[in-house]
Formats: C-alpha cells, structure tokens, sequence
C-alpha cells in the first residue's frame, strides 16, 4: 500500500468522523460498542465471546433492559471465557498441567455448559486419581459439580482443557451472537460503517 493511497484513506476517515461529529452523530459510547463488534468478527470463537460480552456490560442500565439483556449473565459468560484464555500451565511429573480458576464462577454458568457425565469428562492430570479408585474424588461428587469441578480443574491435562473450551463455546458463542444482535439495535449503521472500515484498514496493513 502506497504511503500517497494510505494519506488518502486517512483523509476520507477524518471527513467522514469530522461530518459525524458535526451532525451530531458522534457518540464515543456508541463507537466503543460498535468497536467490540467489529473486533468480534475476526476473532477465535472465545475471544469473539469476550468481546461482545464486553459490550453487553458496557450497556447503560436502561439500554439493558430495553434490549432484553441480562447483566449478569454478560458477566458470568465473560468471566468464564476471561479463565479459560488465561489458564495457568504448570508442570506435573513432567506432563504440562492447565489451572482454572473456576471458583470465580457461579454455579448456574458452569451448569449451562458442562457435560452430565462431568466426573469423567473434564480429566485430572493423574489418571490414577480417577473417581472410583479416590474417596476424595466421591466425596467431592456428592458434594456437586461446581465442587468437583473446582477442585479437578486446578490441575487439568491439554485435552481436558479443550475439551472444557470446546464445550463452553457451544454453549455460550449462541448465547453472545444474540447479545450480539441486540446490541447492535444500539448502533447506527453510519458509526459501524466507520468503525469497520477503520479496523478492516488495520488488518490489511
């Protein structure tokens, strides 16, 4: 891209913000909204989540209920992509281990998304520490699957780990697109046009 071609886009971005501004288009909560959607678009499927439910908290209270969208469920949702992006890998007997700090999170969300068969989906690092053969592990499942969950989570395998990401972005990616849809209700389509062109310049440079 020529530097002649880049003066160019600039000065068609900067009219194009100046006419907004001057029409009175202009909203900075607006364009932050519009900015998380953009972004969501390329992003992998947890981070798509985490960016539109950025926005849904974001939401001023009124614009919230008018649009159908639950805060705390934008939260825990967020929250939960938030653990599983920035998983703690350790070292265990020289095999790599994943913590997720599950504790942080409420037990409806974990619900909504983890298996039945959770005890045995979600695998500990030390095969011999399977339920059947560890009295803790039982006690730990009569306990419930947030307290199981929180405790085997500390010291998950790679594929324990994807598997537990696989299964909350089935869940939640629907559950963020609608999010999606109704924020969008908040946006005109002028400040997204913009905000996408800006971010899609970005990209191709």
């Amino acid at each position: 891209m020529s530097s002649e071609k880049m003066s160019d886009e600039d000065q068609e971005l900067a009219g194009a913000a100046a006419r907004m501004v001057r029409s009175g288009e202009f909203s900075a909560y607006e364009r932050l909204l519009s900015s998380h959607l953009v972004e969501a678009i390329s992003a992998s499927p947890l981070n798509s989540i985490s960016h539109i439910t950025t926005a849904a908290m974001m939401l001023k209270k009124e614009d919230l209920k008018k649009l159908g969208i639950k805060k705390d469920l934008a939260t825990g949702i967020f929250t939960m992509a938030h653990i599983l992006s920035n998983s703690k890998r350790g070292d265990r007997g020289g095999k790599g281990v994943h913590n997720i700090a599950l504790n942080t999170v409420k037990k409806r969300i974990i619900d909504a998304w983890t298996k039945k068969d959770y005890y045995e989906h979600y695998i500990p690092t030390n095969p011999e520490n399977a339920v059947e053969r560890d009295p803790k592990y039982k006690k730990l499942k009569e306990k419930g699957k947030r307290a199981f969950l929180i405790y085997t989570s500390q010291e998950l395998t790679e594929s324990g780990l994807q598997q537990m990401i696989n299964d909350f972005v089935m869940w939640a990616f629907p559950e963020a697109q609608i999010m999606a849809q109704k924020i969008s209700e908040k946006i005109s389509p002028a400040t997204y046009s913009e905000i996408f062109k800006i971010f899609s310049r970005g990209r191709v440079e």
